[in-house]
């Protein structure tokens, strides 16, 4: 399993794999359905909420590997100073935090929140 993970992880760190693609991969190596994940919610006026969930394990594991979460070119998180929140999500990863860490909102109303949950 390591050994599957380190490939997937190396297709996507060299763009041979989408982002979305490199999570399925490895949602399906680790079924994240017990344990805490790393929750982001995107809300914009109007419009259906994006939300992403990530395994805090897979989380720990890209914040040590990287030094920060990949751009995920998603609207709303480009205001995120990435490398602060990075920081922030590992301090509180390994403090074993629980619940909202980050709440931003943008000029033109949209809603960014990240939490452990």
């Amino acid at each position: 399993m390591k050994e599957d993970l380190s490939n997937i992880l190396t297709s996507f760190r060299n763009g041979k794999i989408s982002m979305d693609k490199a999570m399925s991969m490895i949602d399906s190596l680790y079924k994240p359905s017990k344990g805490r994940v790393l929750y982001i919610l995107i809300s914009e006026e109007d419009k259906e909420p994006t939300k992403i969930t990530m395994p805090i394990k897979f989380v720990s594991m890209i914040l040590k590997n990287f030094g920060k979460i990949p751009n995920l070119n998603i609207k709303g998180l480009e205001e995120l100073d990435s490398e602060q929140v990075s920081k922030l999500i590992l301090m509180a990863i390994e403090k074993e935090a629980i619940g909202e860490l980050v709440e931003l909102k943008s000029s033109n109303n949209e809603v960014v929140k990240i939490s452990i949950i």
